[in-house]
């Protein structure tokens, strides 16, 4: 995957000339999918919690509390090349993601200041997720902070410890492993 990706992106302006830049990059792409995957597994669990009955209302409570998360330009640009390459972005898939296919749900531009508030929400989430996980913040090169009205990110993420066995970045790190 790493060299397709290099060949192809290293023609991008984006990275042109850029190759720590790029190499950072899909390592935040990988990253990223960790990310996404974790989520997958938290909504596997908290769809079980449900079906119980004595865990409804903390799995609908946990339901409600869902925020999507979202790349960055530089991530983002990696995932385009990457899911282009069609066989091998399926096979990343089938092993790593349990044979579901990871969509990609590209934004058609923020419109009203609605949107702008619930990009800026999942973009700062996504980053909150990442620090949890990870046990550091995302590098700035790759994860610019985005901010419309100057707020911090938000804290209401659905990382526990207990889903990272005991220890940020154990489970996330566990699983990138297809590097």
């Amino acid at each position: 995957m790493r060299s397709y990706l290099r060949f192809k992106l290293s023609r991008d302006p984006a990275f042109l000339g850029r190759e720590e830049l790029l190499e950072s990059s899909i390592d935040e792409y990988v990253r990223f999918m960790c990310l996404i995957r974790r989520q997958q597994v938290e909504a596997m669990r908290a769809k079980a919690d449900a079906d119980s009955s004595t865990a409804a209302p903390a799995a609908a409570a946990s339901a409600a509390r869902f925020v999507p998360l979202s790349p960055s330009r530089l991530v983002d640009l990696v995932w385009h090349t990457h899911i282009l390459h069609t066989r091998e972005y399926i096979d990343m898939c089938t092993k790593h993601f349990d044979a579901k296919f990871v969509h990609h749900v590209p934004s058609t531009g923020v419109k009203d200041a609605s949107e702008r508030v619930e990009a800026r929400r999942s973009y700062e989430h996504t980053l909150a997720v990442y620090e949890r996980c990870f046990g550091h913040q995302a590098p700035a090169e790759v994860w610019p902070t985005r901010s419309i009205d100057g707020a911090a990110p938000t804290d209401d993420d659905d990382c526990r410890p207990e889903a990272c066995n005991g220890s940020p970045g154990d489970e996330c790190n566990a699983n990138c492993q297809w590097k």
